[in-house]
């Protein structure tokens, strides 16, 4: 589905540049239709960046999360006042209890009231953990929401520069249902993912 939108993306913006839509000379500048678009596709591309780096970010955050077994490079995914006093209390009960394992059986009362301590902990860990994954989730989403504002105001006015001309018109907005059905796809298979990847990191 993401090679299909990138293939629509790429389809759209050549039809753009091969019908001047797209401004680059001073007589395009000129026109009032032109500049805006210009401006749009260039926050776009901001926006299209912005949204890679979102992306990216938080597919590695999520896989640190399903793949790291070590609980003080876990919590270092976590830059807060809270997280740096858990990994210290952390810390200090996994050296008493290393300490105590030395001289005592798992079943002595000393090492249970350890365990379970520690247990406490790591739970508050993952807890926090999670949530910052939830909360970089919501910015990749605001970055994709951003990215398809702009291409929908972009497209919007692509299509006011282009009245006039029927035939190129009706090309575009060939080209731009197409990439819509695909990005709209696209979406719907990211979305469900982002859902399962949450609640499966939560459990």
């Amino acid at each position: 589905a993401e090679q299909d939108l990138d293939l629509a993306e790429k389809e759209l913006y050549n039809f753009r540049r091969a019908n001047r839509v797209i401004a680059g000379s001073s007589e395009d500048k000129d026109n009032l239709y032109q500049q805006h678009l210009v401006q749009l596709n260039t926050e776009r591309a901001t926006a299209d960046a912005e949204r890679a780096t979102r992306k990216a970010d938080y597919e590695s955050r999520k896989k640190t999360i399903d793949t790291e077994k070590d609980m003080m490079k876990l919590s270092l995914l976590v830059q807060s006042d809270l997280m740096s006093s858990l990994r210290e209390n952390y810390a200090n009960l996994k050296r008493d209890r290393e300490g105590l394992a030395t001289r005592y059986l798992p079943s002595y009362y000393q090492m249970q009231d350890l365990d379970r301590r520690l247990n406490e902990t790591e739970s508050q860990i993952r807890s926090e953990v999670n949530a910052d994954l939830v909360y970089h989730k919501s910015l990749w989403e605001q970055a994709e929401a951003r990215y398809r504002e702009l291409t929908t105001q972009s497209d919007e006015l692509t299509i006011t520069t282009l009245q006039g001309d029927v035939r190129t018109e009706d090309e575009f907005n060939r080209l731009y249902r197409d990439r819509q059905a695909k990005e709209n796809l696209y979406f719907q298979i990211i979305t469900k993912l982002q859902d399962l990847d949450v609640s499966s990191s939560i459990k």
